[in-house]
């Protein structure tokens, strides 16, 4: 400490006569000026109609020791075309990405020749110049250090600034002039100076050179004569003899920072600046013209700003302020960096968001409401009153007198020129002619008139489209002021035990009612009506409402995001879909049609269009953008609970309040940041060493087989908001996709095959998501083992293939050899067995044989005998059964006319029995026809229709007795087929009874006919109980009764003999046809008989041939 405690004073002399890098020659120098680059010397300042911030709004971020800063002296700023900020203290040179510090020192690589670094320059081909305080100067590029000294000519090797020239030579500022740097040797610049202390060089845009010295003032080179320049050619005064810092404005007006006053040098003018000029300090140490134009001046005592020759100063309480300023930067984005003496390294930027600094001066900062008036008095609600502000004077807020003891929930200003406050105390009115006074003047309690008793807690108001005052309480419900009476409506009792969190009228003139714990509500015309479930609307504790410019509703809740209400249908955004948080304070929408809302960790902007996309499914996620105390909020926690928490102002601006102060949003501050980060490879660290990668990228690294690890540091330059910066990697020829690594720096990967070639590549994107695309990569070669090489590979394949072959080929003879021998005797022993079993085989054969043979002709016998005999009972049974049917008939005519009910039942059953039984002999003698072929049919071109009409006439009556219609459906025209008429018509017949007994009563039965090519087509359609697919598959078969078919209201004397549609089967085969059924339960049934309408070529019909009449049918 004792240490530190005198060598800091002589640190502060060093750094308080470096200045910024500036360069003067002497007189009858021997060497000729060269031309600089003009980019590196001045500024093009573009215009901008953007107002100019307060010092005060500017957002501030410092980094001291106890931040990885190496020390808190900053001598010395430089931003390099790698976006990396370098300086320089006296314990080395510093490298910042925004991220992490990388001190650069004697002991390491790459090393400096001291520590203690003077200024740091960046050269017209990338290298980085870096003056120190005793060790000469050292020049940094590629990773690699080259220096210079006495020893190589420097005039001294305490070295202050440097500068570079197009010609490639680097100008030097020393301790005993100046040296010029070519091609590694060092020549002297005017022995002029040979004693001269050079802390300034700088080359103005009329190609001029100017030399700033610490114990000589201020030299001027003009066409390689270097001669000192004075204030007035008559008088040859000169400048302080300590020179800091020059620097040029963009119409060439050169600004000189001196030990003694701020100096301006025009050609027609020469003007000095002090502390009469609102200057901190005379001792001015570093200036800096920043994009807009404006001049930043770091004095001994605090940094200020110039506009206009107007300059503006820190309030008392900022960091910056009383401090010494030792060096100034702007970097590529627009940050300002500040490095001081003692006081760290510091950031400004301009905030995005504006909070009033005269509110952060009041008692109470927590602000529970916020409301701007018609004419621009800006009202803050607070536990301790309410205040008031003219948005047009910067001076302190003004308290209310009357209201100090009141805690102001709600405000809403009122067209009649007075505002309303809800308070914790009832309702209260303030007429604004009291506020058209100074506002110096103090309101009494007589300029305010109360208006409701004091037990009402007032959270919103509104007033509806008659004008009437709607009140939100938090223990009384919903009440009205009406013609100078509040009342509680009948309309809205049912909120009378509701906290009304807010009241908005849309403009169809319903009044809006979110509730903390009873949902959304709306009253229209007397009418009060809760949103529930069923209509979408799941969230019980509603805080916001906002109508968007297309009439759309949006309401915020606690815990279930944001509802949109449009077209009568109600969907909820959340954080599933992108939002930040589900709990929403308070919304508004801007000029351009975003969305802007509030929550417990900031303010949020999102595109009103792509939330109706998501919304409507048109898109997966939305993307939010929250902004706190990065873009210049003093707390990033806003207020909730009561009405209005945000506040949207006729010239656009918005306004939300928080815990401290009014923030106050203007939407066209807000522009992206477009430039993307810059992405730098740092290192490649394996298991045992660290390689620098930035200067080989463009080559291929050789990793030893034995790596089992590799690390990549990589970063990107980009200062806005450093921590959000993120990053993706790849490792071609392994990765097959993009790696997303967030924020992380660094990338490992662990036994990768060798043998390959690999190519890393990192690509980032800036806090506004603007991606640097091309990124950084470097290729690595993983050696492969000794045993792994291609040579030793090819020697096993080719040794292993050599030792294949002869094994091979050995094997090969010794088998050929056996499977000759076996192939002989598994010959002979095959053609034995083969023999055997061929023998054994034709035996049994041919006892099979002949036994198939008497089994055939067994079966034979035994079904002619079945059939003779079937046909014989059929016939012997059928006259029988005539005669006892015959008889039945008598019986029953005799009964009824004797009357005899006893004798007519019997009969009727006899007569009913001898029915059955003629009607299964028919069958049976049918079934034996077909089957034997004794069916004779004769084929013939038919009308089909004529048929069908028959058959409806023939069976009208039938169908009337179960109340069933048959209907045929037809072309008018004949439909002709190839068939028999009465065979044809049997089949017709028996598909249409069984239609008919099918059906319901009171239905159709349908007969379809038509024919298509060589085809015709007649179907029978019924509307019964159908069949299923498993009654349909066993449709044909003998004897098969289809059970449950029938259908209510069918006689019950009706029964089947399960031989009609097989009968029908083979009647249709018969004729060359086919048919069909298509049916379902409960859908009825459709059978369809296909037969030919030309007389087929290869006929299936039966010949004609003589038997049995009793036998037709």
């Amino acid at each position: 400490m004792l240490f530190f405690s005198l060598f800091a004073p002589i640190c502060f002399v060093f750094l308080s006569s470096m200045g910024a890098p500036c360069i003067l020659f002497g007189q009858q120098s021997p060497i000729q000026t060269p031309s600089f680059s003009q980019s590196q010397t001045t500024m093009y300042v573009p215009s901008t109609a953007q107002k100019l911030q307060s010092l005060a709004q500017y957002v501030h971020r410092a980094w001291e020791v106890e931040d990885g800063l190496p020390q808190n002296t900053v001598g010395s700023l430089c931003q390099t075309r790698d976006g990396y900020i370098w300086f320089g203290t006296s314990e080395g040179l510093v490298r910042f990405d925004g991220v992490r510090f990388t001190l650069f020192t004697s002991n390491s690589s790459p090393a400096l020749t001291h520590n203690f670094v003077s200024s740091i320059k960046e050269g017209n081909d990338g290298a980085l110049w870096v003056t120190t305080f005793g060790g000469g100067i050292n020049r940094l590029i590629q990773g690699k250090t080259t220096f210079l000294s006495t020893e190589q000519g420097l005039p001294h090797n305490s070295t202050r600034t440097s500068m570079s020239a197009d010609d490639g030579t680097t100008w030097v500022g020393t301790n005993r002039g100046v040296g010029i740097v070519k091609n590694g040797m060092v020549q002297t610049f005017s022995k002029q100076l040979d004693s001269a202390v050079v802390t300034v060089l700088f080359k103005d845009s009329r190609t001029r050179v100017w030399i700033g010295t610490r114990n000589q003032g201020l030299f001027i080179v003009k066409q390689g004569v270097c001669t000192p320049f004075v204030l007035r050619s008559y008088t040859e005064e000169k400048l302080p003899l300590h020179i800091k810092e020059i620097v040029e404005t963009a119409d060439g007006e050169l600004w000189v920072a001196t030990s003694d006053g701020l100096y301006s040098i025009q050609p027609s003018n020469i003007k000095r600046y002090t502390t009469q000029e609102n200057l901190p300090s005379n001792q001015i140490q570093s200036l800096m013209i920043d994009i807009r134009g404006s001049l930043w001046i770091g004095t001994q005592n605090g940094l200020c700003r110039m506009d206009d020759d107007i300059v503006s100063v820190f309030p008392n309480n900022h960091p910056l302020k009383n401090i010494a300023i030792t060096s100034l930067l702007q970097d590529k984005e627009g940050n300002i960096w500040v490095g001081t003496y003692g006081q760290g390294l510091h950031r400004l930027y301009e905030s995005k968001i504006f909070v009033y600094p005269e509110v952060l001066t009041m008692q109470n900062q927590n602000i529970l409401s916020v409301a701007e008036t018609n004419n621009g008095i800006l009202f803050m609600g607070t536990t301790n009153g309410v205040f008031f502000l003219p948005s047009t004077s910067m001076q302190k807020p003004i308290n209310i007198d009357a209201t100090k003891r009141l805690a102001v929930y709600s405000l809403l200003p009122d067209n009649s020129d007075g505002i309303w406050l809800g308070t914790a105390n009832g309702l209260y009115y303030i007429p604004f002619p009291h506020l058209s006074k100074p506002y110096t003047q103090r309101l009494s309690a007589s300029h305010i008139q109360k208006e409701y008793a004091a037990d009402a807690v007032i959270l919103s108001l509104a007033k509806d489209s008659t004008q009437r005052l709607w009140i939100g309480t938090q223990n009384k419900g919903l009440l009205c002021l009406e013609k100078g009476t509040i009342i509680s409506p009948q309309a809205v009792s049912e909120l009378r035990n509701e906290i009304i969190s807010s009241l908005t009228t849309s403009r169809d003139g319903t009044l809006w009612i979110t509730t903390w714990n009873g949902g959304l509500w709306s009253l229209n015309k007397n009418i009060c009506r809760h949103y529930t479930e069923k209509d979408g609307m799941k969230a019980s504790q509603v805080l916001c409402t906002l109508e968007d410019a297309d009439g759309t509703l949006w309401f915020g809740t606690f815990g279930s995001g944001i509802y949109r209400l449009k077209n009568g249908i109600m969907k909820r955004l959340s954080t599933s879909e992108g939002l930040m948080n589900d709990v929403i304070y308070s919304l508004l929408e801007d000029n351009a049609g975003n969305i802007w809302g509030s929550f417990g960790q900031g303010i949020f902007r999102v595109s009103k269009s792509s939330i109706n996309d998501c919304l409507d499914e048109k898109l997966r996620h939305i993307q939010c953008k929250v902004f706190g105390i990065h873009d210049g909020m003093k707390s990033s926690e806003t207020s909730s609970g009561t009405q209005p928490v945000s506040w949207y102002c006729r010239d656009g601006r918005l306004l939300f309040a928080t815990i401290r102060g009014v923030a106050e949003v203007l939407p066209s501050r807000f522009s992206e940041n477009t430039q993307p980060p810059h992405v730098i490879l740092e290192y490649m660290q394996t298991d045992s060493t660290k390689k620098v990668v930035q200067a080989v990228q463009n080559e291929e690294l050789i990793l030893d087989a034995s790596i089992q690890r590799v690390e990549w540091a990589y970063t990107a330059t980009s200062f806005s908001n450093p921590a959000k910066v993120r990053f993706r990697y790849m490792l071609e020829g392994y990765d097959a996709t993009w790696i997303e690594a967030e924020t992380r720096r660094a990338a490992y990967y662990t036994n990768l095959p060798r043998g390959r070639t690999y190519r890393f590549r990192v690509i980032a994107c800036n806090s506004d998501g603007v991606w640097n695309t091309e990124g950084a990569a470097v290729s690595i070669y993983l050696q492969p083992h000794l045993w792994e090489t291609w040579w030793a590979i090819s020697i096993y394949a080719i040794c292993g293939a050599a030792i294949l072959v002869v094994a091979f080929r050995t094997r090969e003879r010794v088998q050929r050899k056996r499977l000759r021998e076996r192939f002989r005797e598994r010959e002979a022993q095959l053609i034995f067995e083969k023999n055997q079993v061929l023998e054994e085989a034709n035996t049994r054969l041919a006892n099979l044989n002949s036994q198939l043979t008497q089994a055939n002709e067994h079966l034979s016998q035994v079904n002619e005998e079945k059939t003779d005999i079937l046909g014989v009972v059929a016939h012997d049974l059928k006259n029988p059964v005539i005669g006892i049917q015959k008889l039945a008939y008598s019986m029953e005519g005799q009964a009824k006319r004797l009357e005899e009910t006893t004798m007519q039942e019997s009969a009727t059953i006899i007569k009913t029995t001898a029915e059955r039984m003629f009607q299964m002999i028919q069958q049976l003698l049918k079934v034996h026809a077909a089957e034997y072929g004794k069916e004779s049919l004769l084929p013939k071109r038919m009308n089909i229709r004529e048929i069908l009409e028959q058959l409806q006439r023939d069976w009208q009556q039938r169908a009337q007795q179960r109340a069933v219609e048959i209907l045929i459906i037809a072309e008018e025209t004949p439909t002709f087929a190839y068939t028999d008429p009465l065979a044809f018509l049997q089949v017709l017949e028996n598909l249409l009874s069984n239609a008919v007994k099918a059906s319901h009563p009171h239905s159709t039965v349908e007969l379809h006919c038509h024919s298509e090519d060589d085809k015709t087509y007649v179907s029978v359609k019924d509307s019964g109980i159908g069949l299923s697919e498993e009654q349909q598959n066993i449709l044909f078969t003998k004897f098969i009764l289809l059970r449950g078919t029938a259908k209510a209201g069918m006689p019950s004397e009706e029964h089947s003999t399960g031989l009609g549609l097989y009968i029908v089967k083979k009647l249709v085969d018969a004729m060359n046809g086919e048919i069909h059924c298509q049916s379902a339960p409960n859908q009825g049934s459709i059978f369809t008989v296909i037969l030919p309408n030309i007389e087929p070529s290869v006929s299936r019909f039966p010949k004609k041939n003589a038997y049995d009449e009793d036998t037709k049918y």
